[in-house]
């Protein structure tokens, strides 16, 4: 039966390197699923939001929050974190700027010693 893992250390490790990638002033990521099963593959799904919020001022009106941009993505995948494969650990994740190239390696590298 696979263990769920939100809310463990390992699940901070992976959404902290998701917040690193996210663009904009208001990007953050959130984990949907994390789960270890028993023959210890690490399967992920993280919802990464890229947003850029910025404030204007309307005269005699106020100040006002405008969206420039707003576009989530997911990363999902399956990994064995104590023995991965790396053509599993390079994937582009969608931004309003283009793709960004994700290398999970050193990360596997941090999570395998918490498992």
């Amino acid at each position: 039966m696979p263990r769920d893992l939100r809310g463990t250390g390992i699940a901070s490790a992976l959404e902290n390197y998701f917040d690193s990638i996210c663009i904009g002033n208001d990007g953050d990521s959130e984990i949907k699923n994390l789960d270890l099963s028993d023959s210890g593959i690490l399967s992920y799904d993280v919802q990464i939001r890229h947003r850029q919020v910025t404030t204007i001022h309307i005269p005699f009106n106020g100040n006002k929050n405008i969206v420039t941009y707003s576009l989530t993505t997911h990363a999902t995948g399956e990994v064995d974190p104590r023995n991965p494969d790396p053509s599993k650990l390079h994937f582009g994740v969608d931004t309003p700027f283009g793709t960004v190239t994700v290398n999970l390696t050193e990360l596997m590298q941090v999570i395998a010693t918490m498992i």
